[in-house]
């Protein structure tokens, strides 16, 4: 039973990673996660991990969105964004309005990023995920988007790309 608990216990703890964000004023925002997990002995470990991410533009983020980005000059979104290991950069805001969207993104990497389509309401079915592999530039159009709904872009993990939304109806 107390091995049980103590099983529960590191669950709970792993489930509930925290993480403060620190923003500067020069674009640049350090993430440090803080947890608590075992060792091969059952001893507590405490761990704490601090990475860099640089925001260089209004569209992108460290959280979800919570607000409407409207469509730019030329029914266009601008996004760039970077992150390192273990993070994700999210659009700055929502869109919407719009039923069919050209998403163009370069991958400034040398590895392959992943750039991901959500509805705001989605927990765990994307509306669209692209992969892109290094140094490469992807063009794709998303069909059958709900003019009504919310939606935003995301990247996990290293990540590295300039991009844009066109609405295209």
């Amino acid at each position: 039973m107390k091995k049980m608990l103590s099983f529960l216990l590191v669950v709970v703890l792993l489930v509930s990673l925290s993480s403060t964000v620190y923003a500067s004023a020069d674009t640049e925002v350090r993430i440090i996660n803080e947890y608590i997990t075992h060792n091969a002995d059952d001893s507590e470990v405490f761990v704490e991990n601090e990475n860099m991410v640089t925001i260089s533009d209004r569209v992108r983020g460290t959280s979800k969105p919570t607000s409407t980005t409207s469509w730019g000059s030329g029914n266009k979104i601008n996004y760039s964004g970077s992150a390192k290991p273990l993070h994700t950069v999210y659009s700055n805001g929502f869109f919407t309005g719009a039923e069919k969207v050209t998403f163009t993104f370069t991958n400034k990497l040398d590895s392959r990023i992943k750039i991901t389509l959500w509805e705001s309401t989605a927990i765990v079915n994307s509306t669209a995920s692209r992969t892109i592999e290094g140094g490469d530039t992807l063009t794709f159009t998303v069909t059958g988007l709900d003019s009504n709904k919310k939606y935003y872009i995301a990247s996990i993990g290293s990540t590295s790309f300039t991009g844009s939304a066109t609405k295209i109806k």
